[in-house]
């Protein structure tokens, strides 16, 4: 199943796979220093949850506003599943939403 989702992103082209278009956590802090504030929300049970803390990281080193929400015992798609989780996530959404676009 990765393949079929690495294909759709590089067609087979593996040297691509370090663009920060792909996966900006290879973007330089130059490159990172001109997007909005961002909102992660971290799926504890995420194969995904380091690249994204990792990410985050690297958006606050490059002056990013970043806001981090962590959901222990949930799992990559959880906001789909309309659980307690996902009610909660959804609220961190519109929250975060709400907030900047009055900025």
């Amino acid at each position: 199943m990765v393949d079929m989702f690495n294909v759709c992103y590089f067609e087979k082209d593996y040297t691509k796979a370090k663009s920060p278009y792909i996966s900006p956590v290879y973007a330089s802090t130059e490159q990172l220093k001109t997007p909005p504030p961002a909102l992660l929300i971290l799926a504890d049970c995420d194969s995904f949850h380091e690249e994204g803390a990792l990410y985050g990281r690297i958006l606050k080193e490059s002056g990013v506003v970043v806001e981090t929400h962590e959901f222990e015992d949930s799992i990559h798609e959880f906001t789909l599943y309309g659980k307690e989780d996902a009610k909660r996530g959804w609220a961190v959404m519109a929250e975060f939403i709400k907030y900047y676009s009055l900025l």
